[in-house]
C-alpha cells in the first residue's frame, strides 16, 4: 500500500502537462529550431567556402600550422597539386 501512495504522491508533485500545453511547447520548439536553421544556413548560402587566404590568415590555423611544423608554402603547394588532380 505504501508504494501506491508514493506513486500517487509523485504524480501529484510532477503533474503531467495538458494536451494543449504540449502543443504550445512543440510549436515553440519547432519555431525556435526553424529560426536557428535560418540563421545558420544564411551564412552558407550556395555552400560557399571561405577563400584560402582567409583561412590561412586565421590565427588559430596559423597556431596549428606552427605547432605541427607546417610551412605555408608547402601547404599551398599541396593544395595546388590536389586541385590539379581534381580538375
Amino acid at each position: 500500500m505504501e508504494l501506491k501512495g508514493d506513486i500517487m504522491a509523485a504524480s501529484a508533485i510532477t503533474p503531467h502537462p495538458e494536451r494543449g500545453d504540449l502543443r504550445d511547447v512543440a510549436r515553440r520548439a519547432v519555431l525556435q529550431a526553424a529560426n536557428m536553421m535560418n540563421t545558420r544556413s544564411s551564412r552558407f548560402v550556395g555552400n560557399a567556402e571561405p577563400p584560402l587566404d582567409e583561412i590561412m590568415g586565421d590565427p588559430m590555423v596559423r597556431h596549428l600550422m606552427d605547432r605541427d611544423g607546417v610551412a605555408e608554402a608547402s601547404l599551398r603547394d599541396l593544395i595546388d597539386q590536389i586541385r590539379g588532380r581534381l580538375g
